[in-house]
């Protein structure tokens, strides 16, 4: 960061440097009397010392302006680096535990059992499911920052969404006989966009259950507020300090920490629902304790959003008026 603030500095400094020199050396000489024999002017200090003062401020602004950009470009460009440097690394892990057990099932040994045939197709089916939402969530972010396409929202039962999503990820919670409990009621109804809803709830109830602890418990519960649909997502595992609170929230950082049982991930998924409910006009907030488990609360609108009605004014019907009473009649 500061080699490419000494480089801005050097370049755009020299330029306006040069520029300055330029301004005094025509003031002194009267480059278009001397050029093109123009009348001759008077030096004019004062003139002089104005347009350098301008350019100064000016182009001190352009600077500082400039540094900030280039600052924050490259701040974007280390976290990407960064990001595909954990996913790199991510993504081993599952594809080693999918080579070997694949390549012992290709060539079982002898005393192979069926129950642990069965483990094996098991762990390289879970291993692949994983790989497949790790990869899902990093197209969906990318998708997200190279289109602006505004979402699709409609009119969704949150409630049969959700049971849709627990079954989907039945091979997850069932592995950990983790128990999920649907607590929301019949009529609880969200507008957004379905298939980034969908996004944002699978990865806030897969994140629960990565984090329970086997045989435990995660919660899912709804309310209204006012044309607000609350959903809550709380798990009774290990939870979060303060730090890794912050760090699992932040917007420019993407925070990974290993499930209860070693799974991995790479922070992504954290990022893509909270970009995706800031683009359906919601809010997401965290609460967290070590030991004692979190809870996601996520907050979208329950109503249509509709552009508020504009009154026609009445035309005066001035032929009518003109009919009824002609020119000269009172």
């Amino acid at each position: 960061m500061e080699k490419l603030w000494r480089k801005i500095l050097w370049i755009e400094g020299g330029a306006f440097a040069v520029i300055i020199g330029f301004i005094w050396l025509n003031e002194y000489l009267d480059l278009p009397h001397v050029l093109f024999k123009a009348p001759l002017t008077p030096f004019n200090f004062t003139e002089a010392l104005f347009e350098t003062a301008l350019i100064v401020v000016l182009g001190g602004s352009a600077t500082i302006y400039t540094m900030v950009l280039a600052g924050r470009l490259q701040k974007s460009d280390r976290e990407k680096n960064r990001l595909l440097e954990v996913i790199a690394h991510d993504l081993r892990s599952p594809f080693t535990t999918l080579l070997g057990n694949t390549e012992l099932l290709q060539n079982p040994p002898e005393d192979l059992s069926e129950e642990d045939r069965a483990t094996l197709i098991s762990d390289v089916h879970q291993s692949a499911a994983n790989t497949f939402q790790m990869l899902e969530n990093l197209l969906n972010w990318a998708r997200l920052r190279r289109q602006h396409a505004a979402p699709e929202p409609e009119l969704i039962e949150a409630r049969e969404l959700i049971d849709e999503i627990v079954n989907d990820l039945a091979d997850q919670w069932r592995d950990k006989e983790v128990t999920i409990t649907n607590n929301l009621e019949n009529d609880t109804r969200i507008f957004a966009d379905p298939t980034e809803l969908r996004s944002i709830l699978r990865n806030l109830i897969s994140n629960a259950i990565k984090f329970s602890r086997p045989q435990g418990k995660v919660e899912l519960t709804g309310r209204k507020r006012g044309g607000k649909t609350r959903i809550e997502v709380i798990d009774h595992g290990v939870g979060l300090t303060r730090k890794e609170q912050k760090l699992l929230m932040s917007k420019y950082f993407a925070f990974s920490k290993r499930g209860t049982r070693g799974e991995k991930g790479s922070g992504i998924g954290l990022m893509l629902v909270r970009e995706l409910t800031r683009r359906n006009g919601g809010t997401l907030k965290l609460r967290s304790a070590p030991d004692k488990g979190s809870v996601f609360t996520l907050q979208l609108p329950r109503t249509v959003r509709r552009p508020p009605k504009v009154e026609k004014k009445k035309k005066r019907n001035t032929s009518a008026k003109s009919a009824a009473n002609p020119p000269g009649e009172a």
